[in-house]
């Protein structure tokens, strides 16, 4: 959005409003923040992340019915 309105400024310095046109531009001047590679370190991350948090184990709580508590 900040990248749009300095495109319609050199567009126009006295604009006060920002065209689709504008954000065409922007996009086309931006380049990706994130690469591919970062991006599959962040989806193994998530996957393991969700893999662990099914495996957690009780930490030692009763609760009523659980068959593997003593007595």
């Amino acid at each position: 959005m900040r990248r749009a309105g300095l495109v319609a400024l050199r567009r126009e310095i006295d604009s006060t409003h920002v065209t689709m046109a504008d954000f065409d531009k922007a996009l086309t001047e931006s380049r990706a923040s994130v690469t591919p590679e970062t991006e599959r370190e962040y989806e193994q991350m998530a996957a393991r992340l969700k893999q662990d948090a099914t495996a957690i184990q009780p930490i030692g709580f009763a609760f009523p019915g659980r068959k593997d508590q003593g007595a």
